[in-house]
């Protein structure tokens, strides 16, 4: 299995192979390596949480009824760094509820930054 390195320098290869119609080899570059699933991740403060989407309800736990006002507005599951009262820190999914992060998720952490989910692998 090609690691990152070969995989980006195969992707740069195969774009020299095709001629552009429009624009700029370079931006004609990253629009390859994008669709070849290279992303740029990067952490952002948890003063900033995902936005939440009207399109996604959670029914509050311990709730046994549907009823009017038992939903909460949630995001998407995020990939969150959180941190104990001891400084160590790890990674883990989570998503928050009305703008507040998830605390079941929570055991005695506190959520430092997040990210968006990586994408899936692609088939091959």
């Amino acid at each position: 299995m090609p690691n990152t390195r070969e995989k980006l320098i195969e992707l740069i290869i195969d774009a020299k192979r095709t001629d552009p119609e429009t624009g700029s080899f370079v931006e004609w570059l990253a629009d390859c390596l994008i669709a070849g699933g290279v992303t740029v991740q990067e952490w952002i403060p948890a003063s900033e949480p995902p936005e939440e989407h009207d399109s996604i309800w959670a029914k509050l736990y311990g709730t046994k009824s549907w009823q009017p006002g038992l939903f909460r507005k949630c995001s998407y599951d995020v990939l969150a760094c959180v941190e104990k009262k001891d400084g160590s820190r790890r990674v883990i999914s989570i998503r928050t509820y009305d703008g507040k992060w998830d605390n079941n998720k929570l055991n005695e952490e506190t959520v430092i930054c997040w990210q968006s989910m990586p994408q899936p692998p692609k088939g091959e």
